[in-house]
């Protein structure tokens, strides 16, 4: 059964995903690729702090925790902000150097091969899920690295999102076009650059399949990527409109316990 719901929501498009950057691109050609990352891991953070906030609220306690797909280290930070004790695990060597250099533990890998000899209290998948070759594999490695009643907390976009607002885009309303563009554009869903799309039913019946128990989901929107070098019509377009986004529910938190 959650192997149809998939079928029937996901998207496979040539060009690569990755975690949301649109306040990496260097528009003005002013940035080091240094300051790029930087801009991007202090653009993150705010975000990432809510996130912390919700983890720790679900958890109802502080732990250990394994990031999968920890980029700039942005949740890394928030995370020890709050006194978690956290790891990043990454693919990429270049940013994991990066985010090294901000004094974070970082491992190099995937999480199918990654065997520590300890287990944690939290797993946090953020952004990367949906970008994963095999999610009912990760999601059993994800159970293998967690402590009994341990949280693992998965972010996605939202495939049933884009699927209902893929038809306005040509409806005969000028309104409903402009309003389906936008909602699409803002949060980075216009094109669907993602390997999987998932609904909030389909990714709950593939993690039941592999042993959780979902206990919450959390409508959101994109991450904000606005920096100091982004243009001011811009940020303000980012902080005052696309938060009326989250109605349609973009993106998506979902919180599993083992």
């Amino acid at each position: 059964m959650a192997s149809r719901a998939l079928r029937c929501l996901w998207s496979r498009l040539p060009q690569p995903g990755g975690k949301a950057g649109g306040a990496a691109r260097d528009v003005r050609g002013r940035r080091s690729p240094r300051e790029a990352l930087v801009a991007l891991h202090e653009a993150q953070r705010p975000s990432y702090r809510a996130q912390t906030r919700r983890l720790t609220r679900h958890l109802a306690r502080r732990g250990t925790g394994l990031e999968v797909g920890s980029y700039v280290g942005a949740f890394l930070a928030a995370a020890r902000e709050s006194r978690w004790q956290f790891e990043g695990l990454d693919v990429n060597a270049h940013v994991n150097a990066f985010t090294r250099s901000l004094g974070f533990a970082v491992h190099e890998g995937d999480l199918e091969h990654f065997r520590p000899e300890r287990t944690f209290d939290a797993v946090a998948i953020w952004n990367t899920f949906d970008q994963l070759p095999d999610p009912k594999a990760a999601a059993r490695a994800a159970a293998r690295l967690l402590r009994p009643e341990g949280v693992l907390a998965i972010r996605v976009p939202n495939g049933e999102c884009y699927a209902r607002l893929r038809r306005d885009l040509v409806s005969p309303s000028a309104l409903r076009r402009r309003r389906a563009t936008y909602a699409l554009a803002s949060n980075n869903l216009l094109t669907f650059p993602y390997r999987i799309g998932f609904s909030p039913v389909a990714l709950t019946l593939l993690l039941s399949e592999a042993g959780f128990r979902v206990e919450r989901v959390v409508g959101d929107v994109l991450v904000p990527t606005a920096d100091e070098w982004t243009r001011g019509w811009a940020v303000v377009e980012e902080r005052l409109l696309k938060p009326l986004t989250k109605r349609w529910m973009p993106w998506f938190e979902i919180y599993a316990r083992k």
